[in-house]
């Protein structure tokens, strides 16, 4: 079975929008108490010896949506967009 460029361009798409969505509202933990953006960054980053010793294997799949900033977000966005679509 093969993917249609089209049905990778929108999944590719729609990961896009998904980081920008998540990286708008992690955005609002950064005005929030300090406590809030650890928490939210403590779980939802990729922390190795927390996946091994403590099983959180979502990590292995949000660590992918969480950004240090707006640059970080801005390059791999960029980064997308170049590879996936030759803009």
């Amino acid at each position: 079975m093969t993917l249609r460029p089209a049905a990778v361009h929108r999944a590719v798409i729609w990961l896009l929008a998904a980081n920008t969505a998540v990286f708008l509202l992690a955005g609002t933990f950064q005005h929030g108490p300090a406590g809030y953006r650890a928490l939210v960054f403590d779980y939802l980053s990729l922390q190795p010896q927390q996946v091994v010793l403590h099983g959180w294997i979502w990590q292995l799949v949000t660590y992918s949506f969480i950004h240090a900033g707006f640059w970080h977000w801005f390059g791999n966005i960029d980064w997308h967009l170049d590879v996936r679509f030759g803009l």
